[in-house]
């Protein structure tokens, strides 16, 4: 591997792209009771018990302040066939919510995701030119299917190693 003498913002930015991650929504409700969301691929657990999850934004964010104050959110790990789900929910400055399938309640619930977290705030930790939100897990709904993934800068679908030997998901955790 060659040797980095000075690392730039593209070179980190390059080097997190080379991560292959899920992608998910989070959504909440801005003080005005309008629904907010983004795309987060910046997801992963934290703990079983207490039941913890974390994911970042970024701090220019236009929905950042909506996060910081609402007490609660759900985080939906998107499917395969979500990726205009995702790309939508990307974009600043459009109307995220129209034309997707969203449950009423008191934050708004995607429906037709892999899994939904409905979470309220655990812990909130400034991190350089992100936010990190922590969150309790309080309710889990999960359906069947495949994952949406994200890897340089492209939607994946996921696919089984074929030399890979299965082994029991208690045992690893």
């Amino acid at each position: 591997m060659p040797e980095v003498t000075e690392t730039t913002a593209a070179d980190v930015r390059a080097a997190f792209s080379r991560w292959a991650s899920g992608v998910c929504v989070v959504t909440t409700q801005a003080p005005d009771g309008s629904p907010i969301g983004v795309t987060a691929t910046s997801f992963t657990a934290v703990s079983i018990d207490p039941p913890l999850m974390l994911w970042c934004l970024d701090n220019r964010s236009h929905s950042m302040q909506s996060f910081r104050t609402a007490e609660t959110y759900a985080v939906h790990i998107l499917g395969e066939n979500q990726d205009q789900t995702s790309a939508s929910f990307a974009r600043a400055g459009r109307d995220k919510f129209a034309h997707r399938p969203v449950s009423d309640g008191p934050v708004p619930h995607l429906r037709h995701c892999l899994v939904r977290l409905e979470c309220r705030h655990h812990e909130v930790i400034d991190a350089g030119d992100h936010t990190i939100f922590i969150g309790r897990i309080d309710n889990v709904s999960t359906t069947d299917g495949n994952p949406l993934l994200y890897f340089r800068a492209r939607y994946g679908i996921y696919s089984s190693h074929p030399s890979h030997d299965p082994f029991s998901l208690e045992t690893w955790l």
